[in-house]
């Protein structure tokens, strides 16, 4: 449920209470915390020049980079800094996704195995850049419902 997490606090449309911006940033530097080591796991056995091993390892210097921020002034500055974080877990799944050749459903969070998906393509938290993945077809269709 990581990336899910992440996506659900990068879409709230008002600011949360402080005490749930703490729980999200503990929840999200537990999960850097585990996605760091793998990710410089896979990079690693890839070949110095590969595009995706210096993607993945430009996200992750960013990542660490994050974690080393001070708390912002005032709940609105608070909620931006752990919206980064929040962008760094979801960098980050992408990248173990990607290094590792598995897939996740960009709606629940859950590895896709082999039965019926659907492409889709959605906006994401950086910068409105599109990523691009796969969903199960019983999340799109509630997505679709609502």
């Amino acid at each position: 449920m990581t990336r899910a997490a992440a996506s659900v606090f990068l879409n709230q449309k008002t600011l949360p209470r402080h005490g749930t911006v703490k729980a999200f940033e503990g929840d999200f530097r537990t999960a850097l915390a585990e996605l760091m080591p793998r990710v410089e796991e896979l990079a690693a056995g890839l070949p110095d020049d590969d595009t995706c091993a210096k993607a993945a390892l430009a996200a992750l210097a960013e990542a660490r980079q994050r974690l080393g921020a001070q708390e912002a002034p005032g709940l609105k500055g608070e909620c931006a800094r752990v919206k980064q974080l929040a962008v760094s877990v979801v960098s980050l799944c992408d990248h173990v996704d990607l290094l590792s050749g598995l897939e996740t459903c960009l709606l629940c969070d859950e590895r896709i195995k082999p039965e019926p998906c659907e492409a889709c393509t959605r906006l994401g938290p950086h910068g409105g850049a599109a990523l691009f993945g796969r969903v199960h077809d019983p999340c799109a269709a509630r997505v679709r419902r609502s």
